[in-house]
């Protein structure tokens, strides 16, 4: 008897690697993680934490769910408010320590006043340069760690961080004693609101301490560090889905077994905090529908992605590349009348080393590297719906759309669809996404 759990793993993030870019079907871990699908097992791992470069995405077979990071409706932040009424309501990102305590009318100072805009170790500052001011540093060229204790050192009561033509993001910091934050704003505005603070004498800044905030404006936004598209092994579409992967409230050890008051709690980001939310949505599935096997799992939660997210940008539209399918609906995953479903035999068959084809399985979405003028693929759906249905189902491309198509529910159909592109280099396509019964 084949006992189904879910399970997740931590994905490569490291781009260099020639572990990272290998085939799967020469890799051993993804080999193990195929024998742990055959005996029942849905294996949910991270994307990796490489992008938003193209091509870095890890966790390539078709047989495992390669899980790419997206923002929540939650933030951990601060407010601040400049005394200039043009530069306030600004939101943070956060670092290793946040703004616990409120600022009220404190000076601030960017360090382009002292020819260090950047905040570095080389040049550094003039001694206490800062002298209890907050400092306003740009991001580039140093660490932030660095960046920050070198304000410390010249005497900065705390710092805040704007970005260069990079999107803002949660810091990296450690070994800090200071609280540093990232404004969440673009580097454009940030250069302007530093220009303000040279030219001024008398200003000033408050900064609200840290707490929850919820604004659903914060989701499903693609977080700049996630991994990205294509797959360059073979022709199967990387990452498979979205989970939230920034500002997890997580648990972690204080190094220290005896009970202490140290919090063993922290805001961690990476796409190794998103592939669990695929496993503990697997779990809830599998509890409702024991008899599914794991490509059905996969299926229902790709097939009933939502799909309307943003890049770290926060305006350009996200594409299958950047998030798979979309980010996890569970309840619309429970409710899915559609399920697709694949076997070991033939994940195995479709070794392209061996002579076999990847984009004749059974997957939950359609990629064609070297497709020229027209493509064709072969998906078989199973319905799950309580009764028979027909319902529209619309398949996109990445660069035109076709007409709806049908399908009939009730039973296995084939489903062949034919695709003319714009671009014929790529084609990558969402799965088809129908509506609860």
């Amino acid at each position: 008897e084949k006992r189904r759990h879910p399970y997740t793993t931590q994905g490569r993030s490291s781009a260099a690697s020639d572990l990272y870019k290998r085939q799967p079907y020469n890799d051993p871990v993804e080999l193990a993680f195929l024998e742990a699908f055959n005996v029942g097992v849905v294996v949910s791992t991270s994307a990796g934490n490489a992008g938003p470069a193209a091509g870095t995405v890890a966790h390539l077979s078709p047989w495992v769910l390669s899980t790419a990071a997206t923002t929540h409706n939650r933030k951990f932040t601060s407010e601040v408010n400049f005394s200039d009424p043009l530069y306030q309501g600004i939101l943070t990102l956060a670092g290793e320590i946040p703004f616990t305590v409120a600022v009220i009318d404190s000076p601030v100072k960017f360090g382009g006043e002292d020819g260090n805009p950047l905040g570095c170790a080389d040049p550094g500052y003039s001694e206490n340069f800062y002298d209890g001011a907050i400092a306003m540093i740009k991001r580039g060229t140093c660490t932030f760690t660095e960046k920050i204790l070198t304000a410390d050192a010249a005497g900065a009561s705390g710092v805040l961080i704007f970005t260069d033509d990079r999107a803002p993001g949660p810091m990296s910091v450690s070994g800090t004693s200071i609280p540093a934050v990232m404004l969440d704003i673009p580097g454009s505005l940030g250069d302007e609101i530093a220009a303000w603070v040279t030219a001024q004498t008398d200003e000033d800044v408050d900064i609200s301490a840290f707490g929850a905030l919820h604004n659903d404006a914060f989701a499903d936004i693609m977080a700049d560090f996630s991994s990205r598209g294509p797959n360059t092994a073979f022709d199967v579409l990387k990452p498979d889905i979205g989970a939230p992967g920034v500002e997890i409230l997580a648990a972690v050890a204080d190094g220290t077994i005896e009970p202490s008051p140290d919090a063993e709690y922290d805001l961690l980001q990476g796409t190794s905090m998103s592939s669990p939310h695929d496993t503990g949505a697997a779990a809830l599935l599998y509890a409702l529908h024991p008899d599914w096997s794991p490509a059905e799992i996969k299926s229902a939660l790709m097939l009933t992605a939502y799909n309307n997210l943003l890049k770290e940008d926060k305006t350009t539209p996200a594409d299958p590349f950047d998030m798979g399918s979309g980010r996890i609906q569970l309840e619309m995953a429970g409710l899915t009348g559609l399920v697709m479903d694949e076997t070991y035999e033939n994940f195995l068959a479709a070794d392209p080393a061996e002579g076999g084809d990847v984009k004749t399985l059974n997957l939950p979405s359609l990629y064609n590297s070297s497709c020229v003028g027209e493509c064709s693929w072969t998906r078989t759906f199973t319905s799950v719906a309580s009764q028979p249905a027909t319902s529209p189902c619309l398949l996109y491309t990445s660069e035109a759309a076709d007409d709806p198509l049908c399908v009939v529910l009730g039973g296995r159909r084939f489903i062949k669809k034919k695709t003319t592109p714009t671009h014929s280099h790529h084609l990558a396509q969402t799965p088809c996404h129908h509506p609860s019964p």
